[in-house]
């Protein structure tokens, strides 16, 4: 986790071609979506995300997952990421999140998760002033 934290994070957006590309009904092929994950894998990046669904794997480690489609006006692609809380007050946060919620996570992308979902570990929770 301490190299997720120190790490920058890359210009890439979880909207766009890669929405375009691991939607279901998708018109790219495997083989796009494949080329895409191996070009992506080991890349740091931050997003904000639609919060789906949380579950617990320990005392400070979540599995959540993110939607997909128009939500707020904006296609995002789909993840499951695995987060590591810091401390009491950000698990306390987490397990606090709604279905719908937005939630900014920094993380290592790190393959497909599910049906075309970006696998996103480990992931540590950006917390800034409006999500507090």
């Amino acid at each position: 986790m301490e190299e997720v934290k120190i790490s920058k994070s890359e210009n890439i957006s979880p909207k766009g071609l890669l929405y375009d590309l691991y939607v279901l009904g998708s018109d790219y092929t495997d083989v796009q979506r494949t080329n895409m994950i191996n070009e992506l894998n080991g890349r740091v990046v931050q997003w904000k995300l639609p919060l789906y669904e949380v579950s617990r794997e320990r005392q400070n480690k979540y599995r959540i997952q993110t939607s997909s489609g128009n939500l707020f006006g904006a296609n995002y692609v789909s993840t499951f990421a695995t987060l590591y809380t810091q401390n009491q007050n950000e698990a306390k946060y987490v397990e606090s999140l709604k279905t719908g919620d937005m939630i900014t996570i920094k993380g290592t992308i790190n393959g497909i998760a599910g049906i075309r979902s970006i696998n996103i570990e480990p992931a540590i929770l950006i917390l800034n002033r409006r999500n507090k």
